[in-house]
């Protein structure tokens, strides 16, 4: 019997959707000379969404206990981190629901959002 649910479990984690490694858009091609900034579909995952909404959830205790608060809410390194956590957060949810349902439409809203924002803010 104990084979049986541990066969069950690991059949069920290894067909996750979430866990899938299939790519559901076509991977954006580099320029000469340009920087690879672009975020992988397989770095959406739910580890990167947790750090993402961890890091959203400190800001404000950071910002409040910054000894140069100025300092803190003009670094790049601040925002940076911000609007690539909420890429992560955006991008874990519109893959997730894409690879749930694998309707047309949520694939390419996930496509669209690889184009736009699929790559670490700088």
């Amino acid at each position: 019997m104990h084979k049986y649910i541990v066969t069950f479990i690991a059949m069920l984690l290894l067909s996750s959707p979430v866990l899938a490694k299939e790519l559901l858009c076509e991977v954006r091609k580099l320029s000469l000379g340009e920087d690879d900034l672009r975020i992988s579909e397989m770095e959406f995952t739910y580890e990167a969404y947790q750090r993402s909404v961890k890091l959203l959830k400190n800001m404000p205790k950071k910002l409040i206990d910054a000894k140069n608060l100025r300092r803190t809410v003009d670094s790049s390194e601040t925002w940076i981190g911000y609007d690539t956590s909420l890429r992560f957060i955006q991008g874990y949810v519109l893959r997730t629901k894409a690879l749930n349902e694998k309707s047309n439409e949520n694939i390419s809203r996930f496509c669209d959002f690889m184009k736009r924002y699929g790559e670490y803010a700088d």
